[in-house]
C-alpha cells in the first residue's frame, strides 16, 4: 500500500513539473499574445448574410467527425510535394483536387496549414512583427494568429468556400480567473458549412509554445480538438469582438467571459458536455472545473460532476469507460476506493471526506504506478452562486453536473 501511495504521489509531482499538473496549464497560451488584429471582417454578401445579415447558432446539433475520418484527406495534404507550394492559387487546387466535398477541402486546407507553417517566435522575442500576411506567411513558413488566420481564409475563397477572420480576446495560461481582458489578441476563422458557420483556429491546431528564460519557444505538434470545435467549448476561451462569431443562442457579454472559468478541450473530448458546463458557468452554479491530468487513457466520462468543487457529505458517482485501463481508483485523503470493472466500464460510488479526490489508473496488471486522470475537491461549503439565487449546493431536485 505504500509503494502504491508513493507511486502516486511520484506521478502526481512529475505530471505538475511537465504538463503544468492540471488542463488550466495551456500549452496555447503564447499565441493568445498575438498582436493586436485589424477588426474582424463584417458579413459579405451571399450565403453568410440571409436572414437578418448576422451569423448564427448552428440550425442542428454540433456532430464533429473523428479524427480517423479525415485519414484519406489528411494523408493527401501531408504529402504535397514543394513544387505544390509556390502560391495559393497552386497549393490550394492541388489541396483540393480529390476532395469530395466541401468539408474535404476545408479539411485539407486545414492540415497543410497546420502542419507547414511554424509560429514566428524571432519576430514575436523581438518584437518585429510586421502587418499580418497571409501570403507573405506561406512563402516563409512562419507567421502569428493572423497570418495564420489570413492564409486559412484566402485559400477557402479559392476553393470557393466562404469564409471569415475573427478577432477577439484568447484565455491562456497566464489568464486568471475574472481578469479584465485589455486589446484584442487573437485571430480565427470561421467557415461556411452546409448552411451554417463553424469555427477553426488553425494557429492553436498548429502546436503549443511555452517561456524559456524569458523567451517563446514554441514546439510544434497538431492538435485536432481546434478542427470544427464546438461553439459552446470554444467560447470558454475564445471571444470575438463581434458577438455574432459566438455562435451561441444567447451570447455572452465580456464581463461574463472574464469571469467564466477556463475549460480546456480534454474535458469536452472525455464526455462532458461543453453546452451544460457553459450554461452552468454563466449561472454561476459552475465557478471552477475539474482538474485534468494528461494521461495515456482512451477514457470517457458517462458519470462525473462537472464542477471542481463538491460538497461535503454527498455521494459521489463516478462512471468511466476505458479502453485501455486495466485497473482504476480514487484516492481522498489517503484513503483508496477501487472502481468495479465490468469490460471497459469502471464504477464507483462513495461519500468523500474533506478534501482533494483524485482518480488515477493502470494500463495493464504488471504496472506498478497509477497515472492521475481528473481531480476534484470536497469543501465544507460552496460558494453562492453569482448572478443567481441559487446556492450551488450539489442538492438540485435534478441531478447537475454529469457528463454524457
Amino acid at each position: 500500500m505504500k509503494n502504491f501511495l508513493a507511486s502516486i504521489v511520484v506521478l502526481t509531482v512529475l505530471a505538475a513539473a511537465v504538463f503544468g499538473a492540471f488542463y488550466q496549464f495551456d500549452p496555447d497560451f503564447r499565441f493568445g499574445f498575438d498582436r493586436a488584429f485589424p477588426a474582424a471582417s463584417k458579413l459579405a454578401d451571399g450565403p453568410a448574410s440571409k436572414g437578418n445579415g448576422r451569423a448564427k447558432a448552428p440550425s442542428k446539433p454540433h456532430l464533429r467527425q473523428p479524427q480517423a475520418h479525415w485519414a484519406r484527406i489528411d494523408a493527401h495534404a501531408l504529402a504535397t510535394p514543394h513544387t505544390k507550394t509556390a502560391d495559393v492559387p497552386t497549393l490550394t487546387d492541388y489541396l483540393i483536387a480529390p476532395a469530395k466535398n466541401d468539408w474535404e477541402k476545408v479539411r485539407a486546407i486545414f492540415r497543410w496549414i497546420a502542419q507547414n507553417l511554424r509560429y514566428d517566435d524571432e519576430g514575436y522575442n523581438n518584437n518585429t512583427l510586421g502587418p499580418n500576411n497571409g501570403e507573405k506567411a506561406l512563402q516563409t513558413r512562419k507567421g502569428v494568429c493572423g497570418d495564420y488566420a489570413l492564409l486559412f481564409q484566402s485559400m477557402c475563397k479559392r476553393a470557393k468556400i466562404e469564409a471569415e477572420v475573427v478577432s477577439g480576446w484568447s484565455k491562456g495560461a497566464e489568464y486568471v480567473q475574472g481578469m479584465k481582458l485589455g486589446e484584442p489578441d487573437h485571430a480565427w476563422n470561421a467557415v461556411f458549412l452546409e448552411g451554417d458557420w463553424r469555427l477553426f483556429d488553425v494557429t492553436w491546431a498548429s502546436g503549443f509554445g511555452q517561456m524559456v528564460n524569458g523567451k517563446l519557444k514554441s514546439t510544434s505538434k497538431y492538435d485536432d480538438g481546434w478542427w470544427d470545435t464546438a461553439p459552446t467549448g470554444f467560447i470558454f476561451k475564445h471571444f470575438p469582438e463581434d458577438s455574432q462569431w459566438q455562435l451561441i443562442p444567447e451570447p455572452l457579454s465580456k464581463a461574463e467571459f472574464e469571469r467564466i472559468p477556463m475549460a480546456g478541450l480534454e474535458l469536452f473530448d472525455m464526455g462532458f458536455d461543453s453546452g451544460k458546463m457553459l450554461e452552468g458557468a454563466r449561472k454561476g452554479e459552475i465557478q471552477s472545473l475539474p482538474f485534468m491530468y494528461a494521461h495515456p487513457y482512451e477514457i470517457k466520462a458517462v458519470k462525473a460532476p462537472q464542477s471542481h468543487d463538491l460538497a461535503l457529505g454527498e455521494p459521489l458517482q463516478l462512471e468511466f469507460v476505458c479502453a485501455n485501463c486495466y485497473e482504476m481508483v480514487a484516492k481522498n485523503l489517503g484513503d483508496l476506493q477501487n472502481f468495479k470493472k465490468k469490460g471497459t466500464r469502471f464504477t464507483l460510488e462513495f461519500t468523500p471526506m474533506l478534501g482533494k479526490v483524485g482518480v488515477y489508473a493502470t494500463r495493464n496488471k504488471n504496472e506498478r504506478s497509477y497515472q492521475a486522470i481528473i481531480e476534484y475537491e470536497v469543501k465544507k461549503s460552496l460558494p453562492e452562486a453569482k448572478g443567481s439565487e441559487t446556492v450551488a449546493k450539489g442538492t438540485d431536485p435534478e441531478p447537475r453536473g454529469w457528463g454524457n
